[in-house]
């Protein structure tokens, strides 16, 4: 099982090295194997709940695009959907999954932290993780590393061999 990641990101590449995956010295890309059985601890606070499964659509894309543009982040922003339009008529649409993570003590009107998509290629066993969004005010509180932990589980239930990571 093969994760890949961003480069630039140095972040990233601790934070996998800390949960036991290994560097793939023999490629130009900053690949990471999993071990066998890879430990890693839940750190995330009761107050969240990771799902995979938000009606509404508005909100999700919302959460993405703010993470992005965090200028944007204010109460009653929404986005014009147009990414999930065009996602939404992906050939692989059908086979691909979603992930977020929610705020339970968030009582404004979007109590999304992060949200991402995971596009599944039964043909190749490939995932590819895209968009990854985390809202400013969540950051570097272990939410994204969290939520793209849970994606790569959720893809090696649908037996992907390999998950590249476009955040």
């Amino acid at each position: 099982f093969c994760c890949c990641v961003n480069s630039k990101f140095e972040y990233q590449t601790k934070l996998l090295e800390e949960k036991g995956y290994i560097k793939d010295r023999a490629c130009d890309y900053n690949n990471y194997i999993d071990p066998e059985k890879v430990f890693f601890p839940k750190t995330l606070d009761s107050r969240y709940s990771i799902i995979n499964h938000y009606d509404n659509e508005s909100l999700k894309w919302t959460t993405v695009h703010v993470s992005f543009h965090p200028e944007l982040d204010i109460p009653g922003y929404r986005n014009k959907l147009t990414a999930y339009n065009s996602r939404n008529k992906s050939t692989i649409y059908n086979c691909s999954f979603e992930c977020m993570i929610i705020d339970n003590e968030n009582k404004s009107d979007n109590p999304l932290c992060s949200y991402t998509f995971c596009y599944v290629d039964p043909k190749t066993n490939t995932g590819f993780i895209e968009p990854v969004g985390v809202r400013k005010s969540y950051q570097r509180q272990q939410i994204g590393i969290n939520m793209i932990h849970s994606v790569i589980l959720t893809c090696k239930e649908f037996h992907v061999e390999r998950v590249f990571v476009n955040g």
